[in-house]
């Protein structure tokens, strides 16, 4: 599917590297230099492990600027990404080729992920089969994997995480629940604030849905294992997490004095259904959708049947009533973290994940 998909790239010569017109968009100038500069790093850590005996990891390097920090300036694009490891086995000059490759391979573990998560849920095949390729060739995903490739991983993680919260209400081992935490904490701070809300989300929703109502000390037990959980996993990844978002909060995105309207211009609105549906309906504030026809017609029949999937049926409008919202989508993306995200990723793969 992904060759059908991507085939035009093939045939008008094109790899999976963002250049604008300018030539300095972030694909080449920031994600694919950051991924060549990272195999580098690596090697030259191996290299003098071989040849001192001596497990050196170089903290600051003059040829980043004027001199920066190594792991701050390169977290956000590939340390903590356990898939970027690749570029130390790989040639510089192979590293388009990695580059692409590790597009594909996102987008494919994405919907195993998604898979895993559908089969948790005691799904079909076919329903797993099905909903992963909605998941996987949706619009956000299409646009997202070949200009920021490591947008994609939050696709991978989340439905990970979310076995993990389910294993935990059914008071199975807290291992995967851990562990998610932990490398989404690593990999992406922005991300994973994203994914710990949806996280939260996810689990208000489960909650109703198998204890039908509030239990006093159910829920405080709940809510207790679970943070305490969290914590641990958070912790484990405090040695990158806590100095790449203290340095964050220096940074020049903080505190830009923007102002977010009550509502999207009337565009969005009349727009909003057939983005449902298509890419090409609109891309304001990043809010790609284009989730394929038959989810539309799932949506509706979903709805018809009444007395049934009430809990999906409200986490669906929920986020839907979100989506309209700027002040939604401002929250989603961290205040006032990227302030030119608009709307965002945030905005796109809640309604993703309804489609299992």
């Amino acid at each position: 599917m992904a060759f059908i998909v991507f085939y035009l790239y093939i045939v008008d010569g094109k790899s999976f590297v963002w250049v604008g017109k300018t030539g300095s968009d972030d694909g080449l100038v920031q994600n694919y230099n950051a991924l060549l500069y990272y195999g580098k790093y690596l090697r030259s850590i191996a290299s003098t492990l071989f040849a001192t005996g001596k497990f050196v990891i170089p903290m600051w390097d003059f040829n980043l600027g004027l001199g920066s920090d190594v792991l701050t300036t390169l977290h956000y694009y590939v340390i903590g990404d356990p898939l970027d490891l690749l570029s130390a086995f790989v040639k510089s000059k192979d590293t388009e080729t990695l580059y692409s490759a590790l597009v594909i391979l996102r987008l494919y573990l994405s919907g195993l992920a998604f898979s895993l998560y559908c089969f948790k849920m005691k799904k079909g095949r076919f329903a797993a089969l099905a909903g992963s390729l909605v998941y996987v060739f949706c619009g956000f995903a299409l646009f997202a994997s070949v200009r920021h490739p490591y947008f994609i991983n939050p696709m991978i993680y989340l439905p990970l995480l979310l076995i993990g919260v389910e294993k935990l209400f059914a008071k199975q081992k807290p291992a995967l629940f851990i562990l998610m935490v932990c490398l989404c904490a690593l990999s992406n701070f922005y991300f994973f604030y994203m994914i710990s809300i949806l996280m939260i989300l996810y689990a208000v929703f489960r909650y109703f849905d198998i204890y039908k109502k509030v239990e006093i000390k159910t829920l405080v037990k709940t809510v207790c294992s679970m943070a305490g959980f969290y914590t641990v996993g958070l912790m484990m990844a405090c040695a990158i997490f806590i100095p790449v978002v203290s340095l964050f909060f220096t940074s020049g995105r903080i505190d830009t004095g923007y102002t977010v309207p009550f509502l999207y211009d009337i565009n969005f609105y009349l727009n909003i259904v057939p983005a449902f549906a298509s890419i090409s309906a609109f891309s304001e504030d990043w809010t790609f959708l284009a989730y394929s026809g038959i989810t539309f017609i799932a949506v509706i029949l979903l709805f018809c049947q009444k007395k049934k999937h009430t809990t999906l049926k409200v986490a669906f409008l929920l986020l839907s009533l979100l989506l309209l919202f700027p002040f939604a989508g401002h929250i989603l993306t961290a205040f006032p973290m990227f302030q030119t995200a608009g709307n965002g990723v945030s905005a796109c793969w809640p309604h993703i994940f309804l489609r299992p």
